[in-house]
């Protein structure tokens, strides 16, 4: 039997302030509706792209995926889902930066990021995902470089289309360790990513997320 999932979250104020995010006043505490899921899945094969904007460095990947939970609440400052696991680039797809370098990039094994909403309009969510923690490593000429980013991504969800995107309003990523990187990289390097992945909930999808 098909299972229609529904759970209410209510975002305060208080826990948006606490992310560094700017919101009108009328968005600062809503009630959010979440149904499918409660497992999901995601997948892109588009163009992913990691932009070192410090350094004017860009790595570019053609494969994304991801996995993670909405969480069942119905009430208090928590986000409506979490990310457990998420990759871009793999062994055999591999993504491709400076200096012929290529490489992938992966979230940090027993770390968990977070999905918030803050406005709702014509059938598509904006918000963040917020505890991003990502290994990133590359080679290059026998080099290898491995750095450490952490930070909040900017995302949308459509309904629609049950395609996440990321943004670039909202990002704020930053560099936390890097080593062999040959300055192309750094500690404290602001970093920015873009591309898109379509979501499957299971066992009910599609997920569809509304808010008042």
């Amino acid at each position: 039997m098909r299972k229609q999932l529904a759970r209410t979250f209510l975002v305060a104020g208080t826990a948006i302030a606490a992310m560094g995010l700017a919101v009108p006043a009328a968005l600062a505490a809503g009630t959010w509706t979440v149904t499918g899921g409660p497992s999901f899945t995601s997948s892109g094969t588009g163009t992913f792209t990691l932009t070192d904007t410090t350094h004017s460095a860009t790595f570019t990947c053609h494969v994304g995926a991801a996995a993670g939970t909405v969480t069942d609440q119905t009430s208090g400052p928590s986000p409506f889902g979490s990310v457990t696991s998420s990759s871009f680039g793999n062994s055999s797809n591999k993504c491709s930066g400076p200096l012929g370098s290529t490489g992938t990039s992966n979230q940090k094994a027993g770390t968990t990021a977070h999905i918030n909403g803050t406005s709702f309009a014509g059938g598509v969510t904006t918000g963040t995902i917020t505890g991003v923690d990502h290994k990133f490593t590359a080679s290059a000429f026998g080099i290898n470089c491995t750095a450490e980013i952490t930070g909040t991504a900017g995302v949308t969800y459509n309904n629609g289309t049950h395609v996440l995107t990321f943004t670039t309003a909202g990002d704020n990523l930053t560099v936390i360790s890097a080593s062999g990187c040959l300055g192309i990289i750094q500690v404290n390097d602001k970093v920015t990513f873009t591309g898109s992945e379509t979501v499957t909930g299971s066992p009910t999808n599609p997920i569809q997320i509304s808010s008042p």
